[in-house]
């Protein structure tokens, strides 16, 4: 039998660092497996393969195996035992950050993009990017603030989400935070961003050529009332984030 971790769902998951045996081996003892694994109910098996072990793959396809996700170095396969149970879909969707960072005397961090006239608020555009592997949205907030200006924050909570179906790509949803900086100094990383500085956010807004997202974002982080974070997991077993209206009183 291979070695398998159980899931929550009836599901099991082969790891790829337990698959040290030849393309002849696997399939056979991948049979005696999937046959045991019926027997006991089991519901879905997932397959994970590094990309050394490239050989295990089309032994697994002819044993009913699809491929399920891709990264640079590792694929992921799926099996369901038990019809009508489902395999859920692959990731279909990236994920980013945008963040507005408000200081205590009303104004908004902002980072111009290459090419965009300096002196236009309305060409500004926010600190932010896709989340990276395991993170979570309050770190990558923090961390991309940071990243492009040098401007260390706190995460407060969240404002609201774009959705952006995929034009050539994956659709983008993208998490719209709320920041308060812990120091007001600027540092632009030239390699990216043109220049970065707080700009009013009152004279944004009031201005006919803001970009109309962006007035969107700034109504309603200036109306102060993001959802807030809060603990799902007390156990800390697992990092997880929960973002619901705080409550009054």
């Amino acid at each position: 039998m291979l070695t398998v971790q159980h899931d929550s769902h009836g599901g099991v998951t082969i790891q790829a660092g337990t698959l040290m045996i030849s393309a002849v081996d696997f399939a056979r003892e991948l049979s005696d497996s999937l046959a045991e694994w019926e027997r006991e109910g089991v519901r879905t098996v997932w397959l994970e393969v590094d990309a050394g072990q490239s050989r295990l793959i089309p032994v697994a396809l002819c044993l009913g195996f699809s491929f399920r996700h891709c990264r640079p170095d590792r694929l992921t396969l799926a099996r369901n035992l038990v019809e009508g149970s489902g395999l859920p879909e692959a990731a279909t969707h990236t994920v980013s950050v945008v963040s507005v960072v408000l200081n205590g005397d009303g104004e908004v961090l902002t980072v111009p993009e290459h090419g965009d006239a300096g002196d236009l608020p309305g060409h500004f555009r926010l600190p932010g990017g896709t989340l990276a592997q395991g993170e979570l949205l309050a770190q990558s907030a923090v961390r991309h603030v940071f990243e492009t200006t040098d401007v260390r924050a706190d995460f407060v909570g969240l404002i609201g989400l774009r959705h952006q179906p995929g034009e050539g790509g994956p659709p983008r949803l993208c998490a719209v935070c709320l920041l308060h900086p812990l120091d007001a100094g600027i540092r632009s990383d030239r390699t990216r961003i043109a220049a970065a500085r707080w700009v009013a956010a009152d004279a944004c807004l009031a201005r006919e050529d803001t970009d109309h997202s962006l007035r969107s974002v700034l109504g309603a982080a200036l109306a102060g009332r993001p959802l807030s974070p809060v603990t799902v997991a007390p156990d800390g077993e697992r990092d997880e984030e929960c973002y619901l209206p705080r409550l009054q009183g």
